[in-house]
């Protein structure tokens, strides 16, 4: 049995689409570092001391889970980023 005329089919996003789910997966990454980098301030804000590691860790852990939990909450109802048919045309020997 030999299959013959495959037809495989991708249905891609537009490219503004791609740019905003490149954007979602690169956002809470940017956050958690740039909240890392941020700790210092905020604990000198409360503290004079040197800040702890549990706090910068505190601080990376909320800006990367806010924007998580916005683009969860924002993508929930939409469609799949790739939709793939195949077709094949199966004939008999």
């Amino acid at each position: 049995m030999a299959e013959k005329n495959i037809i495989e089919k991708n249905i891609h996003r537009t490219n503004l689409q791609r740019a905003a789910h490149t954007l979602c997966l690169i956002l809470p990454i940017a956050a958690a570092f740039a909240g890392y980098f941020l700790s210092p301030f905020l604990w000198s804000r409360l503290n004079k001391n040197e800040t702890p590691e549990l706090f910068k860790f505190g601080i990376s852990l909320l800006f990367f889970l806010i924007p998580t939990i916005v683009i969860f909450a924002t993508t929930r109802k939409s469609d799949s980023i790739i939709k793939i048919r195949i077709i094949t045309d199966k004939q008999t020997d």
